[in-house]
């Protein structure tokens, strides 16, 4: 799933005038709150609770490694730092996986998927100690979103967060990306 923010609705019309007539701010804001949406997103994935919704109930840890060593110990394991963003042009920013392999995985997490339950799989539970109840004829996964409730968390603060970063760069108080940029001031 991917994301799109457009911020023309949450910001005042001197701010969207502003943005308008200085391309690079309106590059350098859609970049900034791009990032800013990411690292909210990854902690609402830490937290299980991305959006204030706290995850459903799983598999208990120890379970899930007795059947399959590489299980995972936190919500989406490596999964959250495949989130990411992307500035497409033009003042807009794309948040979501940042890989197919990512993304595919993820969707079926956000969604929910069960899986049949084969005499093979069967036997693989039996022998970790965890067998299946013979009327068992499928394991669910529910649905575990987290860029929609992100987004629905993240939305009253986007337009305070873009006057403020607006506000930062008419200060000139600017440090775009790694690199320090030099602010030079003219005198008369």
């Amino acid at each position: 799933m991917k994301i799109e923010i457009d911020v023309s609705d949450e910001i005042s019309p001197m701010v969207q005038r502003m943005l308008e007539h200085n391309p690079s701010y309106m590059r350098h804001v859609s970049k900034s709150l791009g990032w800013w949406f990411q690292k909210n997103t990854k902690t609402g994935v830490k937290r299980g609770a991305p959006g204030g919704v706290p995850f459903k109930e799983r598999i208990p840890l120890r379970v899930r490694k007795a059947v399959g060593a590489s299980a995972a110990s936190s919500w989406y394991g490596r999964m959250k730092n495949a989130i990411g963003y992307s500035y497409d042009g033009k003042g807009t920013v794309s948040i979501g996986w940042t890989s197919a392999t990512a993304a595919a995985y993820g969707k079926i997490q956000e969604y929910g998927f069960e899986r049949n339950v084969t005499s093979s799989m069967r036997a693989h539970w039996a022998a970790a100690g965890y067998p299946l109840s013979i009327g068992k004829k499928f394991l669910s996964v529910p649905a575990r979103p987290i860029f929609e409730p992100m987004a629905r968390e993240l939305r009253p603060q986007i337009g305070s967060y873009v006057e403020n970063k607006l506000q930062s760069y008419i200060k000139e108080n600017v440090t775009f990306g790694k690199k320090n940029r030099r602010i030079y001031k003219v005198y008369g």
